[in-house]
């Protein structure tokens, strides 16, 4: 069972006068609010538990992006590759046959 504020209110007033009595039981807190040391002890352990389980699944996500960044790169420089093959299929021919034909009306025209 705790101490109520009265309570302790009452058990100071007549050893220290009633003006600190009064203070005092202004001041200290409920016996339920106290904190131990070992309470805190405990909280911080489960704490720490917490931020090490969080930080090892931050670190599998980020592995996990690197390698999907590592496939989307690898798949750009495949599409880039088929692209340049594309356009140098389409207009190195292209401007072969055009000189060729700028070649051979000079030719023919003189």
């Amino acid at each position: 069972m705790t101490v109520s504020h009265v309570e302790l209110y009452e058990a100071l007033k007549g050893p220290v006068g009633e003006v600190a009595a009064r203070m005092i039981a202004e001041i200290v807190p409920p016996a339920g609010d106290v904190v131990r040391k070992h309470d805190l002890a405990e909280a911080t352990a489960v704490l720490r538990q917490e931020i090490a389980g969080a930080s090892s699944a931050l670190q599998r996500q980020i592995t996990d992006v690197r390698v999907e960044v590592a496939a989307v790169r690898g798949e750009m420089h495949a599409s880039t590759n088929r692209s340049i093959r594309w356009i140098l299929g389409v207009t190195v021919p292209l401007w072969v046959g055009t000189w060729g034909m700028m070649a051979a009306i000079l030719v023919r025209g003189s």
